[in-house]
């Protein structure tokens, strides 16, 4: 069973943030994920570099496979940004997914890059 952290940040849809929680532990419960843990931000401007550590950090101790928010607008405000976050995560085993599935371009991408 992969181990996964819930990651979210707040949008300006109130009904979308009293949602956001059962929606990606839903995710998870699909996924047959054990979720491991729980982490936020209040900015709307992507995963700050200080989380991106956490993640790290976690995946050296408690071995977490993926970070899974609600859309790729979590993890940043632009399409560079999304690749590097994804990179630099991936360099740590590391996957991130939403529960809206619109990643696949990002990793595509990547994917490019390598071969």
């Amino acid at each position: 069973m992969n181990k996964a952290v819930i990651y979210i940040s707040r949008t300006e849809n109130e009904t979308v943030n009293n949602m956001i929680m059962e929606v990606l532990e839903r995710y998870c419960e699909k996924q047959d994920y054990e979720i491991v843990a729980y982490l936020g931000e209040t900015s709307q401007t992507g995963m700050c570099m200080p989380m991106k550590y956490a993640f790290i950090g976690m995946a050296e101790v408690e071995d977490i496979d993926v970070v899974v928010t609600l859309s790729n607008a979590m993890v940043a405000t632009s399409d560079q940004e999304i690749i590097e976050t994804i990179e630099l995560l991936a360099r740590f085993g590391i996957e991130v997914e939403t529960a809206t599935e619109d990643m696949n371009e990002y990793y595509e991408v990547l994917s490019c890059r390598e071969h």
